[in-house]
C-alpha cells in the first residue's frame, strides 16, 4: 500500500567506503609522522617546527577554525596529492609495496644472522681475576 508499510520514503543504506586521504588531516609532532602523512596523500598540521608540514600550529589554537584547515577552505583550495620529501609526487601503493618487500628482506636477513651467531660462553676454569677484570673495564664506560 501507499505509505511506509512498503518502504515508502526510505533510503538505501549508503555504502561503506574508507576516508579519503584528501579530505584527512593529520596533526603530528614528528618528521615521521609528518613524511608518513605527505606519502599517503595527506595534510599535515605540525605542533613543532618542521620543515614537511603543510602548516605548524604553535600556541594558538582558538584562531584555528575547521574552514581553515578543511579542503577547499578558507586556507587551502585544492587537495593534496602523495609526495615525498622533495615535493615529488609519489604512489601510495608503491611506497607501501617497497616498504613490505624490504621489511620482508631485513627480519630474514636478521634471522640469518642469529643462526650464524656464535656465543662464546667461558667455562669455570676460564673465569679467573684477569677475565673477570676485562669484562667490568669493558662495562665500567656504560
Amino acid at each position: 500500500g501507499f505509505g511506509g508499510s512498503s518502504g515508502f520514503g526510505r533510503k538505501a543504506a549508503d555504502p561503506e567506503r574508507s576516508p579519503l586521504t584528501k579530505h584527512c588531516v593529520v596533526l603530528c609532532y614528528t618528521i615521521d609522522q609528518c613524511r608518513a602523512a605527505r606519502y599517503a596523500g595527506m595534510r599535515v598540521l605540525c605542533l613543532t617546527d618542521n620543515p614537511l608540514a603543510d602548516a605548524i600550529i604553535d600556541d594558538d589554537w582558538e584562531s584555528i577554525t575547521m574552514d581553515d584547515i578543511a579542503t577547499p577552505g578558507s586556507f587551502w583550495l585544492n587537495p593534496p596529492h602523495p609526495k615525498d620529501d622533495d615535493g615529488n609526487a609519489v604512489d601510495p601503493d608503491t611506497v607501501i609495496l617497497a616498504y613490505e618487500q624490504n621489511h620482508k628482506a631485513q627480519s630474514t636477513h636478521s634471522e640469518s644472522n642469529e643462526e650464524q651467531r656464535e656465543v662464546y660462553i667461558p667455562t669455570q676454569d676460564e673465569l679467573d681475576d684477569d677475565y673477570l677484570a676485562s669484562v667490568l673495564a669493558d662495562i665500567d664506560p656504560l
